[in-house]
């Protein structure tokens, strides 16, 4: 269904530059607006610490940020199964061998993140108890833009490598397998899930580098994109070698990561993708073990120096200087047409930034003239430190710049966006402070579209009110209705709903308080009517009176059908 409506509402600034800062202190609802969309929303003491502040000092405390997490990612020892502690913590193994309880089984998962399903719940996990979350949002974000999938990478891999190269001393080996060779540099041991575990730790390792790099240079982070193992797997370039180019990651790289369509010809698919051969893996074979590290092959590189863009010469190189020169190259040519006086990739990357973080309505053409503001901004530079521009296209500058200008909080923004299955899910548990089990969870996101690691195609997913299908949806409200059923069964949570200070029969109480957790805001009369009407029909047979049970039961129907409400599913 449709919750924000088919027309694309006009935000009128009057005189004001679109990217100029707000000038007012943020307002309650303000501060919602902006943990929204810069996280995944939050808790309202989140909210309180951020309502009263400037729009500058609110974002610098979300955008400038660690390039680790400063809690999630700090150093320790495995503990018990305790949800929410830095990953270091978690458990390895069960108290008891071999009888893990629930908890413990899906924390040690989370833990090891080997498996394609162990990596999504880590990712998740992540996003949930991330003391960054605009990090986790913004790798998301690039996760989308330029994303890799596990099963292609999977199949890239070879399938030599789950028969290891020890000479299966111990016979693990089924009857009828035997192994390759032999000469591993270490011995390793058949492993029926090897070639997953490979393509995982690639996924870990690009997943990561956005994490850690996607808030710094540009130019930088499409170089290293382009020699990210799992994105040189994905898209074949491991195969683009001298005299058979191999074109994927030369054309995704200008269509989607960069340029967007109708900025590159054929010919400059063509040549970048010779400026890229020999881009791929050190040696992927049995001898190291299927070492996956990214390595540039002179040998494989093709010879002469190559045109693009109509004109413009990269040198020839061995060493793969190539690459960073092509994409430089592509960072400063000019876009064509309204757009010749921007680079095109700072109106597409603009284009992209402002539909994920402020609308979901913002056209690219022709470009609405917030993205042609942007595009100004972030090709631009002041050589110095945060939060002026540091360089061309930084990022952390340029994201600093949108969340807080007057543009974002105008009204018309408010609400924009369609949750996507994580804003939904990540953005509840963090409201109502409630834990999971993540790996459970990651097969309901599947569910609900949103498969981490598995993008529908290289252009990652479909956005707005894609994401509201009949199927997508209903899953929505199985996986909401389960997690209401679970959380006021669980010890760790039923404490916190029994000092709500609302009584069980204080259904205005707790619809207000529900609200305010979960849409940041009062209700309308109407949705508090229907609510209310609600509360006062649910059957409170089989409590015996009990007023704590009672007022258990009214929270977990409530928060179900809040869950299940339209405003519920936008952002």
């Amino acid at each position: 269904f449709n919750l924000i409506g088919s027309g694309r509402r006009r935000v009128h600034m009057g005189n004001l530059g679109l990217l100029d800062e707000k000038a007012s202190v943020l307002t309650n609802s303000e501060a919602s607006h902006l943990l929204r969309r810069a996280g995944f929303g939050g808790s309202p003491g989140d909210r309180a610490s951020f309502t009263g502040l400037t729009a500058a000092d609110a974002v610098a405390q979300l955008v400038d940020i660690q390039a680790t997490d400063p809690f999630l990612d700090q150093p320790g020892v495995p503990g018990a199964a305790v949800r929410g502690v830095p990953l270091a913590e978690l458990p390895d193994e069960p108290v008891i061998p071999g009888s893990p309880t629930r908890i413990e089984a899906d924390l040690i998962e989370v833990k090891r993140a080997e498996l394609p399903r162990e990596l999504r719940a880590h990712w998740l996990y992540r996003m949930r108890y991330s003391s960054q979350p605009f990090q986790e949002q913004f790798t998301l974000f690039l996760h989308d833009h330029a994303p890799s999938d596990v099963w292609k990478i999977v199949a890239n891999t070879p399938a030599a490598s789950r028969f290891g190269n020890d000479g299966d001393p111990l016979g693990l080996l089924p009857a009828t397998w035997t192994q390759e060779c032999d000469r591993g540099v270490l011995g390793i041991p058949y492993d029926e899930e090897r070639t997953q575990k490979i393509a995982v730790a690639m996924l870990k390792d690009q997943n990561d580098l956005y994490r850690s790099e996607g808030l710094n240079g540009l130019d930088d982070l499409l170089v290293a994109i382009v020699r990210d193992p799992a994105m040189l797997s994905y898209l074949d370039n491991f195969l683009n070698v001298k005299g058979k180019p191999q074109e994927n990651l030369a054309r995704e790289l200008m269509e989607l990561f960069s340029l967007g369509v109708g900025n590159y010809s054929e010919n400059d698919v063509q040549e970048i993708a010779k400026a890229l051969t020999g881009e791929g893996f050190s040696d992927l074979s049995c001898e190291t073990n299927w070492n996956s590290d990214y390595g540039f092959t002179p040998t494989q590189h093709e010879s002469g120096s190559k045109i693009i863009f109509g004109g413009e010469v990269v040198s020839f190189s061995d060493t793969g200087q190539e690459t960073i020169d092509v994409v430089q190259a592509i960072l400063t040519k000019r876009g064509l047409g309204l757009n010749s006086g921007l680079p095109a990739a700072a109106v597409y990357l603009s284009w992209k930034l402002c539909q994920w973080f402020v609308n979901e309505s913002i056209q690219l053409d022709p470009p609405d003239p917030i993205v042609l503001e942007l595009a100004a901004y972030l090709s631009d530079d002041d050589g110095e430190t945060y939060p002026k521009r540091r360089y061309p296209y930084d990022m952390k500058a340029a994201m600093a710049r949108l969340l807080s200008s007057e543009y974002f909080f105008d009204a018309a923004n408010i609400n924009a966006i369609h949750k996507h299955p994580i804003d939904y899910v990540i953005g509840t548990l963090r409201a109502l402070d409630v834990p999971e089990l993540f790996v459970g969870l990651q097969w309901e996101m599947s569910s609900m579209g949103m498969n981490l690691f598995q993008p529908p195609d290289v252009g990652g997913w479909h956005h707005g009110r894609n994401w509201l299908g009949a199927g997508t949806l209903v899953a929505r409200y199985n996986w909401a209705h389960r997690l209401t059923h679970w959380i006021i069964r669980d010890e760790s949570v039923v404490g916190t709903l029994d000092a709500m200070p609302v009584t069980n029969s204080d259904h205005s109480g707790i619809i207000d308080f529900l609200a305010d957790a979960l849409f940041h805001g009062p209700l309308t009369a109407e949705e508090s009517g229907h609510l209310s009407d609600f509360l006062a029909a649910v059957s409170m047979a089989g409590l015996g009176g009990d007023s704590t049970l009672e007022k258990r039961r009214k929270i977990e129907n409530c928060v179900y059908l809040m869950l299940a409400m339209p405003r519920a599913h936008l952002k």
